[in-house]
């Protein structure tokens, strides 16, 4: 099983030929969400030969709303990572620079809005598989609160953490495919000067990409919003550590949704995925969930606390620079999701939008978290054009 012939980045998992397909509303979709009469993998050989006789419910929204879906992206391997290096379809590559990762796990679904192969991507983000891969590849991202697109039809990875949204290149596309989405009018520019923000640089991200949010965050408050700094301190600060016992706790759920198939055909699962896997399964059997349960209920009420004077939190998407296609180094799995896997696990909405690039070129993401949609895509609607140095790109 190999990506399409003259899919160099391996974005496509399944391309489907679409005669005359509208200008401009032309869909890439996860190939984690079932398509009627069309292959839906998963990501994985385990169902390479799957075809759902109906569409995932995200799927229908878009297509009744005039979306022509113009094929399935490739990704992490059911979704279970955050590089989309897929042993089965070829890693996606960025289409900065193809030598490095597109993020994960919705990474088919970001390149593909560079390479011009489609208008929308359709993704889901369980720890930031769709701010990831926007991020990583330079367009917007946005991750709803919880359970404001429906999952019915996507293959789950933790289905208490699992969110599904859209990608594009502008947040006005975001603001308009959310809407159909969620069944819900859309979002409005904001008048920031009314709104409350907190800017923090939580440790560990490099120097480069923090002076681009930073310099970001300097135009968004020329532009009226007031932005408090929140400094360094992430143990006392506004978003303190997520707890062990949270990721644990997400482990223990992805153990679970693969028990049927998982270690019985470890055979059809990529090395990297069945690694996580065993490791998944040894948490799962000894983890003291009512305990993990009450730790992680605890920082929620810490965070929700700390949050409450702010409409908004503003912070790097990404800590460091989308790693090498191959790189050995397991602890940038960790490093990339860092700083939005928090916001899964509180239901936050969150949008990333490029607002510069690093030293090695590739683009860097100002996440915005808030604590409802239509205000976190309000305000990004309004900010654009001074988060991006070059102003919001037309269309």
């Amino acid at each position: 099983m190999t990506a399409p012939a003259g899919d160099p980045l391996h974005v496509w998992i399944t391309p489907t030929p679409v005669p005359g397909a509208p200008p401009g509303r032309r869909l890439g979709i996860k190939d984690l969400f079932d398509t009627a009469g069309v292959r839906t993998t998963y990501g994985s050989a385990l169902y390479g030969d799957h075809v759902p006789d109906r569409d995932a419910s995200a799927v229908t929204r878009l297509l009744d709303a005039g979306w022509a879906g113009v094929g399935k992206t490739n990704l992490h391997e059911f979704a279970f990572g955050v590089t989309s290096e897929n042993p089965w379809y070829g890693a996606v590559g960025n289409p900065h620079d193809p030598t490095r990762v597109a993020g994960g796990s919705s990474g088919g679904s970001a390149a593909g809005l560079l390479t011009g192969d489609f208008d929308l991507g359709l993704g889901t983000d369980t720890a930031g598989s769709i701010r990831i891969p926007a991020s990583a590849c330079g367009v917007v991202g946005f991750k709803p609160a919880f359970a404001a697109v429906p999952l019915d039809g996507c293959f789950p990875l933790v289905p208490w953490l699992d969110h599904g949204g859209p990608m594009a290149r502008t947040v006005g596309a975001c603001v308009e495919a959310f809407a159909i989405l969620a069944d819900r009018a859309p979002a409005v520019a904001l008048d920031v000067e009314g709104l409350r923000a907190v800017a923090i640089r939580p440790e560990g991200v490099q120097d480069d990409i923090a002076a681009a949010v930073a310099a970001a965050v300097d135009r968004m408050r020329e532009a009226g919003l007031d932005v408090t700094d929140g400094g360094l301190d992430v143990t006392d600060g506004v978003l303190p550590p997520l707890p062990d016992d949270a990721v644990r706790l997400r482990m223990a759920a992805a153990a679970e949704v693969h028990a049927a198939t998982f270690p019985a055909r470890r055979e059809r699962y990529g090395a990297a995925v069945a690694r996580l896997l065993d490791l998944a399964r040894d948490i799962a059997a000894t983890l003291d969930r009512p305990a993990a349960e009450a730790v992680l209920a605890g920082w929620r009420t810490t965070v929700a606390a700390r949050l409450a004077p702010y409409h908004l939190l503003v912070l790097p998407t990404l800590p460091i620079t989308p790693p090498r296609i191959g790189d050995p180094d397991p602890r940038n799995r960790n490093r990339l999701l860092s700083l939005t896997q928090p916001f899964n696990f509180l239901g936050l909405p969150a949008v990333t939008v490029p607002c510069g690039t690093d030293t090695a070129g590739m683009p860097v993401g100002l996440q915005i978290v808030g604590h409802d949609d239509d205000v976190v895509l309000g305000a990004a609607l309004t900010l654009e054009p001074v988060i991006r140095p070059g102003g919001a790109p037309a269309g």
